[in-house]
């Protein structure tokens, strides 16, 4: 099954319909690889689903605090590996998307790139700011 079948066909029946949420789905290419983006937002969290590979791969919990320096306060990202491999290329990789998108609830990423390099991962934020 398609990723994007499997989104559209997950079952909110059970759910105030106030509640529910849409998922904005949408596939390009980085580089010469496919690449199936998933994004919705909750009321207390944002989640992303990007695949090279046509699973969900790793998922990463991001989470943001505000550090006080001085009289400002600056944003610190922080990276916790749910399930899945363990490598600073894809914490980094996460740590750059959800500072890009200005993300201040927890992100639940799902990851599964080719390859982390910066060209790969600016796209695929600039397809996620779209």
């Amino acid at each position: 099954m398609e990723l994007q079948d499997l989104m559209q066909s997950l079952s909110l029946s059970g759910c105030d319909q106030s509640q529910s949420k849409t998922f904005n789905v949408t596939a390009l290419d980085i580089g010469e690889n496919h690449t199936d983006i998933v994004y919705g937002e909750f009321t207390n969290k944002h989640m992303i689903i990007a695949t090279q590979y046509g699973n969900i791969g790793s998922l990463l919990r991001i989470t943001v605090d505000d550090a006080l320096t001085g009289d400002t306060t600056t944003p610190v990202y922080s990276v916790h590996v749910i399930f899945g491999s363990d490598n600073e290329d894809q914490q980094a990789a996460a740590r750059f998307i959800a500072e890009s998108l200005n993300i201040r609830k927890p992100l639940m990423l799902f990851l599964c790139l080719k390859d982390y390099e910066s060209s790969t991962v600016n796209t695929l934020v600039r397809a996620l700011s779209e």
